[in-house]
């Protein structure tokens, strides 16, 4: 039997060199570099520009270390808080108070705390309170010193939120992270406390940035007449005059009650002062105090309170 071969195709190419175009750059073949040192020292060099690349890097990194600890000490040295970098969350404090007892000296800190550092506030009322909120108390913290836009803050330090609610024992309580869960949070109850804590954080100056025994006078005055004079301390009468006695005979001495300039313990006593529903009489030194204290803007307000 013969054999049929199997059909023929005609090539498509041409066999022999292929012509490459020229029209675009050329890039040497890294798989044909001449010898092995040529390529281990071409990784050497790349190795050298690392280097030098992550040194620089460093560098930069050490310098701007440095200016941060040094503009740290400096806000140290002059008793101020420094703002928060751009970009950094502000920090939210939440307060629950009792409409009954408006935290005054709250109120004052908070005023303080706008006028150095972007501060944002807002108030709210809780179904736990019967009937309506005065308007004074809904307007309690009208304070926003921070860039706007369309009524929305752009920069803020730190916002506080005022909720009016039943709290136990009308005292009022901050929350120091609201944001977090049930128990990582720090309830801080008391007027005293939280104006305390607002100091510590955001204006040392009124309370620990002179020193231990700077701080430690603030906390007796505040315990001596601030607890004493206040509206729900059950002092008697006679004990609150003894306290305005011992005041008005310091203050003979003194333009304030701890050191020579304004401090917590005064911002916490006028409070009680001005919040107090009857008092014994003042001595002309706890009057004249008293007028000295008025004219400090975020002071004046609490008598419109």
């Amino acid at each position: 039997m013969a054999t049929i071969g199997m059909y023929k195709l005609p090539p498509i190419g041409k066999v022999g060199p292929i012509t490459l175009p020229t029209c675009m750059y050329q890039l040497p073949n890294l798989q044909q570099i001449g010898s092995n040192q040529t390529m281990s020292g071409s990784s050497e060099m790349n190795a050298v520009n690392l280097s030098a690349l992550e040194k620089r890097q460093l560098d930069v990194l050490a310098d701007l270390q440095a200016m941060q600890q040094k503009v740290q000490s400096f806000a140290a040295r002059l008793c101020v808080a420094l703002p928060p970098l751009p970009g950094s969350s502000a920090q939210q404090l939440v307060v629950h108070a009792s409409p009954s007892n408006p935290p005054m000296a709250v109120l004052a800190v908070t005023r303080l705390i706008s006028e150095q550092l972007p501060c944002a506030t807002s108030v709210y009322s809780h179904s736990s309170v019967t009937g309506k909120v005065p308007a004074p108390l809904m307007h309690f913290l009208d304070v926003c010193n921070c860039a706007e836009d369309k009524g929305q803050c752009k920069i803020e330090a730190v916002k506080i939120i005022l909720i009016w609610k039943q709290v136990a024992g009308d005292d009022p309580v901050l929350v120091a992270r609201p944001g977090s869960s049930a128990g990582s949070q720090t309830p801080i109850r008391g007027q005293q406390n939280i104006t305390r804590y607002l100091c510590r954080v955001f204006l040392p100056h009124l309370y620990e940035g002179h020193g231990a025994v700077l701080a430690c006078l603030i906390d007796n005055a505040i315990d001596s007449n601030a607890v004493v004079l206040s509206e729900r301390s059950g002092r008697s009468t006679k004990e609150k005059a003894a306290a305005l006695r011992t005041m008005n005979s310091h203050l003979g001495r003194s333009q304030f009650l701890c050191g020579s300039s304004l401090t917590l313990a005064d911002i916490l006593v006028y409070a009680e002062i001005c919040s107090a529903k009857s008092l014994p009489a003042a001595g002309d030194n706890v009057k004249k105090w008293m007028s000295r204290l008025s004219a400090v803007h975020a002071l004046a307000l609490l008598k419109k309170n």
